[in-house]
């Protein structure tokens, strides 16, 4: 019983790997190696997607053109294992938003999340894995003091979710 988990944990971690090396592969050639970032954890495959000027203007969560490429591709690579969930995950800055539409950073997050979420089903990705969440400015990867670090909080996170505990780490 104890062996097949860790097998099984195993095996996931390299199907993980695996996924990761493509996406870096995939982003170091097409240019897109700043804004993306494939991470393997304890949650999963952690796909960063920095947004701005890729994926969406600030202050907006309408898609653009020029993220299409490396969305298809992600979509792509989900594809490829039809088991794990995905949960997609959207972040900001610290910049408070009052527009209209999105009255805080919560409304924002929220819905680029959805909006990646809907991108990914119209390319074939099944919704029934599907899960989208908002978190705001709640959790920084770097510092909200610096032009570069709030850069670094606008992003999207595609996260490819382990079934099995994490291998036990060498």
């Amino acid at each position: 019983e104890a062996l097949t988990l860790l097998s099984a944990s195993v095996s996931e971690q390299d199907e993980l790997v695996g996924l990761q090396r493509k996406l870096q592969a995939y982003a170091t050639a097409h240019g897109f190696s700043n804004q993306v970032k494939a991470i393997v954890n304890r949650r999963g495959l952690v796909v960063q997607v920095l947004t701005d000027k890729l994926l969406f203007e600030s202050g907006q969560a309408t898609l653009q053109a020029a993220g299409d490429p490396l969305l298809n591709e992600v979509a792509q690579l989900l594809n490829v294992d039809q088991t794990h969930p995905i949960t997609v995950e959207g972040y900001t800055d610290n910049v408070p938003i009052h527009s209209v539409e999105f009255p805080s950073n919560w409304e924002l997050s929220t819905t680029r999340a959805t909006t990646v979420v809907q991108y990914l089903i119209s390319r074939g990705v099944n919704d029934n894995r599907l899960g989208a969440a908002g978190y705001a400015d709640l959790h920084p990867i770097a510092s909200n003091a610096t032009a570069a670090g709030r850069a670094l909080n606008r992003r999207v996170d595609i996260v490819i979710e382990r079934l099995n505990p994490p291998p036990p780490s060498n």
